[in-house]
This record gives structure tokens, C-alpha cells and sequence, in this order.
């Protein structure tokens, strides 16, 4: 029931980077593919801290928190299971999205697009800067969040990560 309400709610809005892609296939295969490249960070059960110099484009945690930490810079800071938080004087060049925690940009801190939270609330400081839109949305259906369904749905196991620095 949930199932098809989640492929397209991921695919317009939290999985929007190119880094992330689902796959949700019969028969005990892969439920969900991360594919990363040489410059993204992704990690899983664990929270990811950014510092400066990184090196890193797209920073992603899952069932972990993600933090862009001050003088940091990433392309989008993406956080399933957790919530970003974009420190004084950090940037994300672009989206900074949560599923099941918040987005919280700092005094001083920078998105320079969206901050999007599923199942938790966008919170920007006084003197932050988000240069797009801000969203907080909070769905369930039959008592359970979409947040938590889309985590339960990902499995115990979580997703498996293919860097695709040889391509």
C-alpha cells in the first residue's frame, strides 16, 4: 500500500541527488542501491562530520546524522534516519534534506537551494541563509509516519553502497 506512494516521493524529493538511486526488486535482491561516486561520502548506522578541506561533493548518512561542520563546503548534505546540521560559516551549495530528522542551518550557516525535512521540521537561525524554499512536511497514514515506513521499508539491513569511481 505505502510502496507506491514512497518510490515516487523519494525519487522527486530526498533521493534527488545523483548519488542515490533505489531498487526495489523481488526475490531477496537488493532492496536499495547507493551508488557513489569517488568524491561522495556515504556512510551507514554512524553520523558523518564534515570538516574543512574535505574533499567531499555529496555528503550522505543513513540512520545517522550528517554535519557540515564550520570552513566545510559539500554540494548537498543528505541525512535518512537522521538530521543534517549545517554549521556558522559551513555551506551547502545546494539541497540540505532530512527523512525522519530535522534541518538545522546555523547563524552563519549557507544552503544555497532547498532545505527540505520529511518527518521533521527545517530550522534556520537568525542570519542563516537558505536561498530556496524551505519544507517541513509531516505525513502517516494508518498511525505510522512515511518516514518510518520508508526506513522499514529499506530494511534492517540498509542499503547497499557501489562507488562508481571506475566509471
Amino acid at each position: 500500500m505505502y510502496r507506491a506512494a514512497l518510490v515516487p516521493l523519494l525519487a522527486a524529493g530526498a533521493l534527488a541527488s545523483p548519488a542515490l538511486a533505489t531498487d526495489r526488486t523481488r526475490g531477496g535482491e537488493d532492496r536499495c542501491v547507493i551508488r557513489a561516486a569517488a568524491e561522495d561520502r556515504v556512510v551507514q548506522g554512524q553520523d558523518l562530520a564534515v570538516a574543512e578541506p574535505s574533499g567531499v561533493r555529496d555528503a550522505v548518512a543513513i540512520r545517522g546524522d550528517v554535519t557540515v561542520t564550520r570552513g566545510a563546503a559539500v554540494r548537498k548534505a543528505i541525512a535518512i534516519g537522521g538530521s543534517v546540521q549545517v554549521e556558522e560559516g559551513a555551506a551547502v551549495a545546494e539541497d540540505a534534506i532530512s527523512v525522519g530528522g530535522d534541518v538545522r542551518v546555523a547563524r552563519g550557516g549557507r544552503v544555497g537551494k532547498d532545505a527540505l525535512a520529511l518527518d521533521g521540521q527545517v530550522r534556520a537561525a537568525e542570519g542563516s541563509v537558505v536561498a530556496g524554499k524551505t519544507l517541513s512536511l509531516s505525513l502517516s497514514a494508518g498511525g505510522a509516519s512515511l518516514g518510518k515506513k520508508l526506513l522499514d521499508e529499506m530494511g534492517a539491513a540498509g542499503c547497499r553502497v557501489v562507488s562508481e569511481a571506475g566509471r
